[in-house]
């Protein structure tokens, strides 16, 4: 893996001062958008950096890794702050003592094994913390607290609360997830072209990949703020960013190159793409999502990559009009969800998502999944995927469904990441520590 670059390290001591002076304004002001404002992090940083346009590279290379490592590892630096500080910081998006945003963003890039010229700034001492990288991130942690007189140990529910924790699926490893939890994911890509001009590109501009031995049209590249529009290979549609277990969804789904397909949430269109492409670009695949720009811009990716089996329309996610009711013989429904599979890339989720809310969002999906099922033919498929690890918005939606539903069966299918393991229970949840990648669920009907 390329080793973390400091662009800023040749720079002098008064303008490094001047990027923690930034830095710390920036994470000031992404606490109140996330915690006061309710907004989610990537976005929230997105808007920030359109709006201080005064901000070089190096100025954003540090507020963009600084950030998110403290979002990474708030359960840890957050014990900075005193206990009605830490209340204060995630109810209001508050910070009491301005000198503590400091020490937050330089432990946070420590665990991280970020090391920025500008954290010397921060620090103010020739002493600072000492941590083994190799060691379990709760032990990291302490050894932190433990540099500022800390005290109090750290505990699971620092990590991942409890209330979460319940709520995983029996299948995932919580412990791991914890762990892994705090890295960061690295950039996984699905070939859909010419996979040695692909590679050759990549060796060309040196850039770290290895390619999956299961998932034939998965490759993992390790810098994942590397600009791909620079390489041509992207410009032309060769490929596309796409999550491993993302492309596992498409695996399941196995459509036939003639089949009519309905992918009822698509979203940016990654899955779309995908099966498009299965289909060796024969066929339909009707690509619906209720948010018009996330159509337009798979209009354009698809326009890139020359797809004419392509089609969008938007949808109101209520039913389905008549003449798709039993017309297709696949129907994907990625629904909406807590995004709790996805956190190692949004770790604010941990922090902002409130368990109450499930119960609409599964009612949602449980709509979403009825309307859905209309649409496939006698014989036909539908393959429900979340990225959540939480037990309601997977098995037991499917569970529901089932019983609702007696026209329908579940339909057991190879492992995708095992050779001859077969999904008993028409089931499969990827965890992050499998790939090293989001955790996505997946379950395969079919109508009788």
């Amino acid at each position: 893996m390329k080793k973390f670059q400091d662009k800023s390290a040749s720079l002098p001591v008064q303008k490094l001062k001047t990027q923690c002076t930034n830095c710390e304004k920036a994470l000031e002001a992404v606490f109140h958008a996330v915690f006061a404002e309710k907004k989610v992090l990537d976005r929230t940083l997105i808007a920030y950096f359109r709006t201080n346009k005064q901000l070089g590279s190096r100025d954003r290379q540090l507020i963009s890794e600084g950030i998110y490592a403290v979002f990474r590892h708030l359960g840890i630096v957050i014990k900075l702050l005193n206990p009605d500080e830490q209340k204060i910081l995630l109810k209001e998006g508050r910070i009491i003592r301005h000198d503590s945003l400091g020490k937050m963003i330089y432990c946070a890039l420590l665990l991280s094994n970020c090391r920025f010229a500008a954290m010397d700034m921060w620090l103010k001492t020739e002493h600072a913390p000492r941590i083994n990288h190799a060691d379990s991130i709760e032990n990291q942690g302490n050894a932190i607290l433990n540099f500022f007189k800390i005290t109090k140990k750290l505990t699971d529910d620092d990590f991942i609360p409890s209330l979460l924790c319940e709520k995983f699926s029996p299948s995932v490893d919580a412990k791991k997830y914890m762990e892994l939890i705090h890295r960061r994911p690295p950039m996984w890509l699905r070939i859909q072209g010419d996979k040695q001009q692909i590679c050759d590109e990549f060796e060309a501009n040196q850039l770290n990949y290895t390619e999956h031995p299961l998932l034939e049209n998965a490759i993992c590249l390790y810098q994942p703020k590397v600009n791909l529009r620079t390489l041509e290979t992207f410009r032309n549609g060769l490929f596309e960013v796409q999550d491993a277990a993302s492309q596992l969804i498409g695996k399941v789904c196995a459509p036939q190159k003639n089949y009519r397909v309905l992918d009822l949430c698509a979203g940016a269109g990654g899955k779309t793409l995908q099966l498009a492409s299965m289909m060796q670009r024969k066929g339909t695949v009707i690509a619906c999502d209720i948010r018009e720009y996330k159509l337009q811009e798979l209009k354009l990716r698809a326009r890139r990559a020359g797809f004419p089996n392509i089609q969008t329309k938007n949808y109101d996610g209520k039913e389905l009009k008549k003449n798709y009711k039993m017309n297709f013989d696949l129907v994907l429904v990625d629904a909406p969800c807590s995004c709790s599979g996805v956190w190692r890339r949004n770790p604010d989720g941990i922090f902002t998502f409130n368990t109450d809310e499930l119960a609409e969002i599964t009612a949602i999906q449980s709509k979403l999944l009825d309307y859905a099922a209309e649409g496939v033919r006698h014989e036909g498929y539908l393959v429900y995927a979340t990225c959540s690890v939480f037990a309601e918005e997977n098995e037991n939606i499917v569970n529901d469904f089932l019983k609702r539903h007696e026209e329908y069966r579940i339909v057991k299918f190879e492992n995708p990441l095992k050779k001859g393991e077969i999904c008993e229970n028409g089931m499969f949840q990827c965890d992050m520590n499998i790939l090293d990648s989001d955790s996505m669920f997946v379950a395969k009907l079919q109508r009788k």
